[in-house]
């Protein structure tokens, strides 16, 4: 990757997910991504190796397993944040403050609405 950070955007995402939601379930992080199981699983499988998630037998369900973000995805979102600024401004850019915050708050009513369903 150009960035240097050696992580697809679905990776990236991923981390992001587990680290909003930590001790999710595979099965409901592959929901909340709209992706098939099998490809959270490959994510996890390429985040496991590189040490930056950890899965972990569901207590609640010895079938399931949970997943959560080691200490060292701090190094990856210390990364990640100035990409996701310059791109937020990027897509921003000539957009009036006020206009802004309409967008925003719509976008996070969309999101809320589609997580809801």
């Amino acid at each position: 990757m150009e960035s240097g950070i050696e992580l697809t955007p679905g990776a990236i995402r991923t981390l992001l997910l587990i680290q909003q939601f930590d001790g999710v379930r595979q099965s409901v992080l592959a929901e909340r991504m709209g992706v098939e199981p099998m490809t959270v699983t490959a994510y996890l499988d390429r985040l496991e190796a590189r040490g930056l998630i950890e899965r972990r037998v569901d207590p609640a369900d010895r079938r399931a397993k949970v997943v959560t973000v080691t200490a060292q995805t701090e190094e990856v979102f210390q990364a990640v944040r100035p990409l996701l600024a310059k791109a937020y401004e990027r897509a921003m850019s000539g957009i009036e403050p006020m206009a802004r915050s309409v967008i925003e708050t719509s976008l996070e009513r969309m999101r809320h609405n589609l997580s809801d369903a």
